[in-house]
């Protein structure tokens, strides 16, 4: 269980807060300073911005009530906003004499517990910048607010059901595809995206869950409509103890034991998102495999492959004439005196090889003629891959398609061909005029796989001298055309089939355009978007892990269009009274001024990412580490410190007992013991970049360590809308 601990550092105490049961509001468990209780009941009810009334909060696992107090001489407390309001405002009659004969003053049953509802023409629409209730434009579906706290499935239910905002009482948890209404820059969990886990088509198991059920991490809320970043409930199953739910953090839908405790966001009102499903056009042809036609063909294997309105029956030593598997009779290939073609390949049965018409072709004339093919009565020809050339290679185990050297099908690029692979095992050639082909062949042919690092050049057998190679595909060269009586999908081009779908083509990229006096990724992977290869292959500043992204060297620092040397020199040391930005010669590091004001984790770190200070731009939030070296005259949590929250190797980030302890807290202070621990002078609390990591592997990374410079403690903020300040670090 996560520990909570509230540090009282005006009073130097260290206070645990536990709360009683029943129903009336609950009274703090007595202490040696009763000042301390009411310290406490007033530091939550502002949090929430309670003036008067009760308010229900979470203590450890339950819901209790705390009371905020009463209004003062002639105002009253408003139960649904916790405001207190002027008596002159309302609306109770003046004459207060009750006319036994006439009800008319008399109020509606639900007049003192029920605000108007709010018109729905009238609400905003859904933003992080609007208030809640909320209309989202697009569905038309009408959201709360977030809920003040996590909760677990159940609670979320009963949440929904007994809340009332703006007038309503009609909420409900959302199921999944209204909840994934919220979500925004993430093509795969946006309404009709390739993820199909849907409440709506019923497919809420894991054979629902794919690749495209989530996107990056995202620590800024881009996938929210909301700005959020945590999980959230829904109200779709996926098991009796089971439901699903969408963590903003990286769009992702998943599913979570029903005990666990994420937010919620209540909405009402139809959903009138129009849906394409994904791989089911709306315009859709019916599928000829199904019922499948081919289960009972004489020599089929009982494969179905669709082609346009029509199908094709996977054969076995037969071929497809349209209508049924049709036997033939063809030659071994072999070497002969005067081979005989098509033949079949005696080691890979399932290959026939054509003739050559004796006219050398490019590339691409080669495609197109085995396409058009019709030989032997077979038709369905196609340029072989660099694979299927490799079965008729002959005379070097290490070439031939089961040897050492790489499968170039998996690996098409300039370095599947280099060190042993190009030395020795893919080139045992000799110059004078030998033959490395079953079948006989002194020629170079081509092959249908490009090369991945150029797509301007193709794979290559020279069978002459044992030389696999490419090509530039604008090259005249022979080629042969196979025919396999197994079915083979043709895909479009810079897609391969997995052997289940056509899937976008992959290749090693080398970057351009790194700048002088940086340094960053020199290659990266590329993949088929369907209209170009992402990411780009031209360096930029910054970015995500997998791109071409670059970072300035030591001692140099981006000013937007270059790398520039900066004069660690010219910095003032940092000190309770130096100026800002100050160095740390101790450690290397230059710091910021702190901010002016209180903000969330999420918008410190965005505020050091994007803030211009002494002409760097180069800053970041500082992690718990280079905050510890800021501690001073308390050896726990100062650098090397018994305390073990650190992102160093020895060190651990996760809120247990183990790593997050007694080790990490200052306590016992007298008033004249505080504001002692910075060695900038600091009397608050900072936040740093170090997240739970336990926790970020269950849902979200919302939850950050910072450092409590009243008492040179760490502290864990576990609530998401915690305010503090921050200094950020170069």
């Amino acid at each position: 269980m996560k520990q909570k601990f509230l540090f009282s550092l005006l009073l130097g105490i260290t206070a645990l807060f536990l709360f009683s049961c029943g129903d009336n509001s609950k009274k703090i468990k007595p202490s040696d300073n009763s000042d301390s209780e009411a310290e406490a009941i007033a530091q939550i009810c502002e949090k929430h911005e309670a003036e008067c009334g009760e308010l229900t909060v979470k203590i450890d696992d339950s819901y209790e009530k705390i009371s905020c107090g009463e209004c003062k001489t002639g105002f009253t407390c408003d139960d649904a906003t916790n405001k207190c309001k002027n008596e002159s405002d309302t609306d109770e009659p003046q004459d207060d004499t009750d006319d036994p004969t006439d009800d008319s003053d008399e109020p509606d049953d639900d007049a003192d517990t029920l605000p108007d509802e709010i018109p729905e023409s009238e609400l905003p629409v859904c933003s992080s910048a609007h208030s809640t209730p909320c209309k989202d434009a697009q569905s038309g579906l009408i959201w709360s607010d977030k809920a003040l706290f996590a909760m677990n499935r159940e609670d979320a239910a009963d949440y929904c059901a007994t809340l009332t905002d703006g007038g309503y009482t009609d909420w409900r948890l959302p199921d999944i595809d209204e909840l994934r209404t919220l979500i925004m820059n993430c093509q795969g969990t946006m309404p009709s995206g390739q993820c199909r886990i849907s409440e709506r088509t019923e497919c809420l198991a894991d054979t629902c869950v794919s690749d495209e059920c989530r996107c990056g991490n995202d620590t800024k809320g881009k996938y929210s409509k909301f700005g959020d970043i945590e999980g959230f409930w829904s109200s779709s199953k996926y098991s009796d103890d089971t439901s699903w739910g969408v963590l903003f953090l990286n769009a992702g839908v998943r599913h979570a034991a029903n005990t666990n405790e994420f937010f919620i966001r209540c909405v009402r009102g139809e959903n009138s998102t129009v849906y394409t499903d994904p791989d089911i056009p709306a315009d859709e042809e019916p599928d000829p495999c199904n019922p499948n036609p081919c289960s009972s063909v004489l020599y089929s294997t009982g494969e179905c492959f669709p082609e346009g309105s029509t199908y094709v029956c996977a054969c076995i030593e037969s071929t497809w004439d349209g209508s049924n598997c049709v036997t033939f009779d063809l030659p071994e290939c072999a070497y002969l005196d005067e081979p005989v073609f098509p033949c079949m390949n005696e080691s890979y049965s399932d290959l026939i090889w054509s003739s050559w018409n004796g006219e050398e072709a490019t590339w691409q004339e080669a495609l197109l003629y085995c396409k058009n093919l019709d030989e032997g009565g077979l038709q369905n020809w196609r340029l072989p891959d660099i694979d299927e050339l490799r079965t008729i290679f002959n005379g070097s185990e290490e070439c031939e398609v089961n040897g050492d050297c790489l499968s170039f099908n998996e690996c098409r690029t300039d370095a599947c061909c280099s060190g042993e692979c190009a030395d020795h095992s893919c080139y045992p050639g000799n110059p004078e005029n030998s033959n490395y082909s079953r079948l006989d062949l002194r020629e170079t042919l081509w092959s249908s796989s490009s090369n991945q690092d150029d797509y301007s050049y193709a794979w290559l057998i020279d069978f002459i001298q044992g030389d696999i190679n490419v090509a530039q595909k604008t090259e005249k060269k022979p080629f042969r055309c196979v025919w396999s009586n197994r079915y083979v999908n043709s895909c479009e081009p810079n897609f391969f089939w997995n052997g289940t779908k056509c899937v976008p083509g992959r290749k090693v990229s080398k970057c351009y355009g790194i700048p002088q006096h940086a340094e960053g990724a020199e290659y990266i992977i590329q993949t088929w978007s369907g209209t170009e290869w992402l990411p780009s292959v031209w360096a930029h500043y910054g970015g995500e892990p997998g791109e071409c992204a670059f970072k300035c060297k030591e001692n140099y620092t981006w000013n937007g269009t270059k790398c520039v040397a900066y004069d660690f020199a010219s910095f003032p040391e940092c000190s309770k009274t130096s100026a800002f930005p100050c160095k740390d010669s101790s450690t290397g590091t230059v710091w910021s001024s702190i901010t002016a004001g209180k903000m969330k984790v999420t918008e410190a770190i965005s505020y050091c990412e994007t803030m211009n200070e002494g002409g760097y731009t180069d800053w970041r939030l500082a992690n718990i580490d280079e905050l510890r070296t800021l501690v001073e005259n308390f050896p726990k949590t100062e650098t090397g410190g018994i305390c073990r929250v650190s992102e160093l190797e020895e060190g651990c980030l996760a809120n247990y007992s183990e790593c997050y302890n007694e080790d990490c807290f200052n306590m016992g202070l007298t008033m004249e013991d505080l504001y002692k621990f910075s060695k900038l002078g600091d009397k608050v609390t900072l936040w740093s970049s170090s997240y739970d990591r336990d926790y970020a592997e269950k849902w979200s990374i919302y939850e950050y360590f910072a450092l409590e410079f009243e008492s040179g403690s760490i502290r864990f903020e576990g609530d998401h809308d915690a305010k503090n300040y921050a200094r950020c670090v170069r």
